[in-house]
């Protein structure tokens, strides 16, 4: 069958199906197919066009996320590293501080011991000097060693029993480290830091402990009688001074000054044994106030009970009184 549409060159139109296909028994010369073949297949290609550019703004989208992911993963690790890096030098700080803070309390024990030892040196260099007068009451140089070092491993045992267990951090005042310090002399924050360590506490307290009695008991007479002790040590102090003054002291003069120091102990210790019962009570007395004294000072410090530590405190300050001034 042909078209009953004629072309602009003279030739008729063909019948074409939905797909572009003549229809049967249609005329066509092929130009029409030509025609139509190209229209279809541009359709598809803009299709494919339109399809590509999707997937690669998709795709782009993926890299710029996990670019962006990236990003932030790195950003993460810097700033940990940071805090990594700032609590290391933290740490390593505080280690310092703890190390300069062991240090300071050996040197504080190096001092004391070296105290006590130039007054063992100077209680057996009066000795020698006395030997030929007669004195009585007089330790030997083996006693007066012996006696330093029970009062030694009994202000040990003090610190270690009392003083060991843990305390809490709310317990210590800044006013009360602060009268700890003014007879240990280390750094504040060092003393602030070592305070809470059970072992630089009982460190600190036996320091602590032979600071004290050295200014306190060693060489003030306080094994005697109240008023009597005070007298004394006031004079020996005036008498010391005026000698220390003296570059070219007249060692005759100070061998005759040492000898009327133990002479004039003699006679206290003497006096003591007249009226014993007012000496043990002046005695008890002194022992009670210096236990104040020191329990104000040490309590933050302290785990114990009351009674025990007082009974502790009581047999180092008797002890030490013993060693300053004999078995009166």
């Amino acid at each position: 069958m042909k078209s009953d549409t004629v072309m602009a060159d003279g030739t008729e139109e063909a019948h074409l199906t939905a797909d572009g296909r003549p229809m049967p028994g249609s005329y066509y010369d092929g130009s029409e197919i030509a025609c139509v073949a190209p229209t279809r297949s541009g359709t598809a290609m803009s299709r494919l066009e339109i399809k590509l550019k999707e997937t690669e703004q998709e795709l782009e989208y993926e890299r710029q996320s996990r670019q962006d992911d990236k990003h932030s993963q790195n950003t993460a690790l810097v700033n940990l590293q940071s805090k990594l890096n700032h609590v290391e030098k933290s740490l390593e700080a505080e280690q310092d501080k703890h190390q300069q803070t062991k240090f300071n309390l050996v040197e504080k024990e190096k001092e004391a011991s070296h105290h006590l030892q130039l007054k063992l040196d100077a209680v057996g260099e009066l000795n020698r000097f006395l030997r030929g007068n007669q004195v009585s009451n007089q330790s030997t140089d083996r006693e007066i060693v012996e006696k330093a070092m029970m009062l030694r491993v009994n202000i040990r045992d003090f610190a270690i029993h009392y003083f060991q267990d843990s305390i809490k951090e709310a317990r210590i005042q800044p006013e009360e480290s602060e009268s700890l310090n003014k007879y240990l002399r280390i750094p504040q924050h060092y003393l602030n830091n070592a305070i809470y360590d059970p072992r630089m506490r009982v460190r600190l307290v036996r320091a602590f402990m032979w600071a004290y009695l050295c200014d306190h008991i060693f060489g003030c007479f306080r094994w005697a009688l109240k008023d009597a002790g005070a007298v004394f040590h006031k004079m020996c102090g005036l008498l010391e001074d005026l000698r220390d003054e003296k570059e070219n002291a007249d060692p005759e003069g100070i061998r005759k000054y040492q000898t009327w120091k133990a002479n004039t102990t003699n006679l206290l210790i003497e006096t003591m044994r007249l009226d014993k019962e007012t000496a043990d009570m002046d005695r008890q007395e002194f022992i009670e106030q210096k236990v104040k004294r020191i329990s104000k000072i040490l309590r933050p410090l302290r785990s114990s009970s009351l009674q025990d530590y007082q009974n502790g405190l009581e047999s180092v300050i008797a002890q030490s009184l013993e060693l300053d001034g004999g078995d009166q």
